[in-house]
This record gives C-alpha cells, structure tokens and sequence, in this order.
C-alpha cells in the first residue's frame, strides 16, 4: 500500500470509488441473474 492508497483511505474518498466500482459489478451480476431466470 502506498502512502497515497493509505491517505485516500483515511479521507474516505478511495472509499467512495470502491463503492461505486462494487455497485457496478453487483449491477453486471444482477442483470445476469435476471437473464439467466428469464430463458
């Protein structure tokens, strides 16, 4: 971890990326779900 990545995850901002880019993958995994549910 790099002194940038440890700041980032005192501030919280990195925190919020991680987040969004959990969001999406979480998004991509429930539209496969409903696609496989639907055939």
């Amino acid at each position: 971890m790099t002194w940038r990545e440890l700041w980032r995850s005192i501030t919280g901002r990195g925190l919020a990326e991680d987040l969004e880019r959990n969001r999406k993958a979480a998004d991509k995994l429930d539209a496969a779900v409903k696609e496989m549910f639907k055939s």
